[in-house]
């Protein structure tokens, strides 16, 4: 059986979710960075922060996807 292959809409959703947990990594990397009084993210502090936002924030991380698979249903109407 094949799989299912997504819509356009449900693809852009994808990458929606995905940009919420990257944007969380990279939040938490550069304090990371600052904390080290670096100007630049290094591939450990990444590390860290993936750990970190796994360890600390997986609880929230729904509520915030969805926040934002809403916000973009808005402005998709909005803009149509």
């Amino acid at each position: 059986m094949e799989r299912p292959q997504p819509s356009h809409d449900a693809r852009c959703l994808v990458i929606l979710a995905g940009a919420v947990l990257e944007q969380l990594i990279e939040d938490y990397a550069r304090r990371i960075a600052e904390d080290r009084g670096s100007a630049q993210i290094e591939p450990g502090d990444v590390r860290a922060a993936a750990t970190q936002v796994l360890r600390e924030e997986i609880s929230r991380l729904p509520t915030v996807i969805e926040q934002e698979l809403d916000d973009y249903a808005v402005r998709k109407k909005r803009a149509a």
